[in-house]
Parts: C-alpha cells; structure tokens; sequence
C-alpha cells in the first residue's frame, strides 16, 4: 500500500500529475490510498521565510492519515 499525499502544490500547479501518478501507481500493482486530511505541508511558507507559519501548517499536515 502506498499512502499519496498530493500537496497543495500538486493540487494547485500540477493536478493532473497527481491523477497520473496514481494512476502509474495502480498499474504497478500497488494500492493507492488518498492520505485524508492532506493539506499544504508549509514548504512555500518556510521557503520564503515564514518558518514559524509553516511549522503550524507542518504540524496540520503531519496528522494526515491515509
């Protein structure tokens, strides 16, 4: 079982890689599971700066369960 965590960069630059790489997954024989939950994991945020802004985002994002 592979868990997929789309990110919200996924979701909102790339949508359909997200779909595609699901779809390569299930191909490959392996069960895909959305991570329910998902949400932004606070990279942008840190990568520009905002480091305490991000750790609450990680922080949301680290509870994600498939």
């Amino acid at each position: 079982m592979a868990a997929l965590f789309p990110t919200c960069l996924g979701d909102l630059v790339a949508p359909d890689m997200v779909e595609h790489a699901q779809i390569a997954l299930v191909r490959c024989g392996v069960d895909v599971q959305p991570v329910r939950g998902a949400t932004c994991c606070g990279q942008a945020a840190f990568n520009a700066g905002f480091h305490a802004q991000a750790r609450r985002v990680a922080r949301v994002a680290l509870r994600a369960r498939p």
